[in-house]
This record gives structure tokens, sequence and C-alpha cells, in this order.
């Protein structure tokens, strides 16, 4: 059994699951909490499932309260400076082979 909780609510069916305990119930390193008392602040449920590795994608685990069931919402990344910087140069590059391109054409090479 583990414990998900401290939801972000973002609509009926889609709660962000922001604290994950995979042994809730240990005597040594459980949460030291009765099903019913976890149930209050949070759910049990049997597994969470694996998320899928995206380029540019951040996996967040998501929880419908309704069906009790987990899955993942994948939200686009913000490009870092240097992400930034490589398209812009590769941006230049392909406009500055276009105009020499053209000024062949132009002078007849």
């Amino acid at each position: 059994m583990i414990f998900i909780g401290n939801f972000i609510k973002n609509n009926d069916t889609e709660w962000e699951v922001g604290y994950i305990h995979n042994m809730p119930f240990d005597p040594v390193n459980g949460l030291g909490k009765t099903e019913e008392e976890l149930n209050q602040s949070g759910a049990i449920v049997e597994s969470v499932p694996t998320a899928m590795v995206q380029e540019g994608k951040i996996a967040v685990l998501v929880y419908n309260p309704q069906t009790k069931e987990l899955s993942y919402k994948y939200i686009d990344t913000e490009k870092t400076k240097e992400q930034l910087q490589a398209e812009e140069i590769e941006s230049l590059k392909t406009q500055m082979l276009a105009m020499q391109d053209a000024v062949n054409a132009a002078l007849g090479l």
C-alpha cells in the first residue's frame, strides 16, 4: 500500500500528487496513522505507475478521486538559455545560406 497526498486540486477529476509515502504502515518508518486517518488527508493506492520519459516534458502524477486511478500528465518545460541560443544560431545559419544562394544566383555563379 502506498499513501499519496498534498494534492493540488485542478478540477473534480484531476488532483496533482504532491507527496508519496511507500511504507505508510511500517512500524519504524510509517506515518503512525490508520488507513481511515490517512484517507482523510490523502488516498491509499496499490501502486504508482511509471512515467514515460519525453524530451522537453515533465511528468506530473495526477489522481482522479472519482475513479481512484493514477496517471501522468505531461507539461512542456521551459527552454534553457543555451537551448534558445542554439536554436537562434541554427536559424541564422539557415538564413545566411539562403542569402548566399541568392547572391550566387544574382551573380550567375
